[in-house]
């Protein structure tokens, strides 16, 4: 192997350029789902939900209008009639 600078090891090249394994695997599982709100692409607040899209994660955003008041967590309110994007991601944790 050649490299350019003469003082740097051989081995020391081999592990930073080698991929690392994980040999052991741990199994998840979904506790539920949490749907996040922006307002003008601005983060407004977060609560939990049940899964209503197929699709979740940010290639499942959402842009509707309110029907109702929302309440978030730790006392936040979004007002009805307003227009956001949502998100709604999986509560995972791992299995006991």
């Amino acid at each position: 192997m050649t490299t350019l600078h003469s003082n740097i090891d051989e081995s020391f090249v081999h592990l930073t350029t080698t991929p690392r394994v994980i040999e052991e695997r741990v199994s998840f599982t979904e506790f539920g789902f949490f749907k996040e709100y922006y307002v003008d692409n601005k983060y407004i607040g977060q609560h939990e939900c049940e899964k209503d899209r197929e699709t979740y994660g940010y290639p499942g955003r959402v842009v509707e209008t309110l029907s109702e008041d929302v309440f978030l967590n730790k006392g936040k309110k979004i007002k009805k009639g307003t227009q956001v994007t949502t998100i709604v991601y999986p509560l995972n944790g791992p299995k006991i």
